[in-house]
């Protein structure tokens, strides 16, 4: 997410800001990766540059919920539904109901950057999926993007 944010940012030539919601232990863990891929890049992108040159700043931004900052709560709204219709297309939910859900996605579907073949490659943790309990599923082949698929 962190990648399409900074990719977005230098394709329209400016610069912003990360802010997240507290969630009290894993702060830390957010704040330390957040600083890791400033300081070090990702898997896909290794050059520190993109993350360094776009984001004002190399630590994240955290706040409680009781500051009831509207783009926070935006994210609210939009993270849930998404990542559950992720979790549901990579084989790790067993249903993705419900009508908020389906139209949350239907409604952001076609505007989540995708990379130049199309397609939206999602890179999940799974070792904190797996410090869950959640059981996970055998690696498949990628499919091809639809408007009712995340890959």
């Amino acid at each position: 997410m962190l990648e399409r944010y900074a990719f977005w940012l230098t394709e329209n030539s400016t610069e912003g800001d990360v802010m997240g919601e507290s969630r009290g232990i894993e702060d830390l863990e957010l704040k330390k990766e957040y600083r890791a891929i400033w300081q070090d890049g990702t898997m896909q992108k290794p050059d520190p540059s993109l993350f360094q040159t776009r984001l004002t700043s190399k630590e994240i931004k955290i706040k409680p919920k009781s500051s009831n900052i509207p783009g926070l709560q935006i994210a609210d709204l939009l993270a849930y539904p998404l990542r559950e219709k992720l979790l549901f297309d990579k084989g790790i939910r067993n249903n993705y109901t419900g009508n908020f859900n389906e139209t949350v996605y239907k409604s952001v579907a076609d505007k989540i950057r995708k990379n130049p073949m199309g397609r939206l490659r999602v890179l999940v943790r799974f070792s904190s999926l797996k410090k869950k309990g959640w059981v996970l599923p055998q690696p498949q082949q990628q499919k091809p993007l639809t408007s009712n698929c995340l890959d």
